[in-house]
């Protein structure tokens, strides 16, 4: 009887012996490690359940928090290295003023306007910066009143002021939202700069808006070079290195598409990238309405 209740005591226990030596191995850091749940009672079975979810949880919160490092030294690098041209660019013209060596009035004028157009390019870059970091950690912002079909009407008619030969076709919506109305203005100003400087003069443009239920949407086409499926795939992840998404541009640092995402979280909406109908970047923009509509189309 002894013999039998000391194999049965023994039986019974060996699933708690394998909990342990698994809470040892995570302990150790082997997140990858296997808890089997196959104890031959319920409750002993739900615990290794449990303990093996908790584990499963750690792990991914491990992994995410892995990720967004990755992602930040990314990013950061990114910054730096569109700093850096700017200020490189500032020096050298900086020291040819700064030297003891003649200089003739046609190089002394372009150093000046080299040193000023570098230097706004990074002040733009630094408030956008500083415009992502309040969105981050402020998303809250000043709500009122705001008639959304002219901003977008706005925008896309100074594109076919700034590009002539350019082909833009414009159908909105009468709407009104309630938000940030210099946020929304900022969002569809990055959008409309976007195609204006990633896209050729002559490359045509689709804008069309809508309403169903209480969400506005506006869709906006283009006919540019757009973006390849690893960078699709990287916006649909969340994961906006501006320094990949034609913003390898010299004209410009390239946060546009970013901050379009950033803004239009901070306004209850969102914003899809996705391959367009006219071969360039398809960019769908949903934000919450407030009133009634009509249908309008613009020439």
């Amino acid at each position: 009887g002894g013999l039998v209740s000391l194999f049965a005591t023994r039986r019974s226990l060996k699933p708690l012996g394998e909990i342990v030596d698994y809470a040892q191995a995570v302990a150790a850091g082997r997140l990858n490690a296997i808890l089997p749940a196959d104890a031959p009672t319920n409750e002993v079975r739900e615990l290794q359940t449990s303990i093996g979810a908790m584990v499963d949880e750690l792990h991914e919160a491990a992994s995410t928090k892995a990720r967004s490092e990755s992602e930040m030294r990314d990013f950061l690098a990114d910054v730096a290295h569109e700093l850096r041209t700017p200020l490189t660019t500032v020096r050298a013209y900086a020291e040819v003023l700064a030297s003891h060596q003649p200089i003739d009035t046609e190089m002394r004028q372009r150093a000046h306007d080299r040193i000023a157009h570098e230097s706004k390019r990074m002040s733009q870059l630094i408030e956008d910066l500083l415009l992502l970091a309040r969105l981050s950690s402020h998303p809250a912002s000043t709500s009122e009143h705001v008639d959304i079909s002219s901003v977008v009407s706005s925008h896309f008619a100074d594109l076919k002021v700034l590009d002539p030969e350019r082909s833009v076709a414009i159908e909105t919506v009468p709407c009104s939202l309630e938000a940030d109305p210099a946020l929304i203005d900022r969002l569809f100003a990055n959008l409309a700069s976007n195609i204006h400087r990633h896209t050729p003069a002559t490359a045509a443009v689709a804008v069309r808006c809508e309403v169903s239920g209480n969400i506005f949407t506006c869709t906006i086409d283009d006919g540019g070079p757009g973006i390849d499926d690893g960078q699709l795939k990287q916006l649909a992840l969340g994961i906006e290195r501006f320094s990949a998404l034609r913003s390898g541009d010299q004209h410009g640092p390239g946060l546009g598409l970013h901050l379009v995402a950033s803004i239009a979280r901070s306004q209850r909406g969102s914003v899809t990238f996705e391959r367009g109908p006219l071969g360039g970047l398809r960019v769908v923009v949903s934000l919450p309405t407030t009133d009634d509509h009509h249908s309008v189309k613009d020439a």
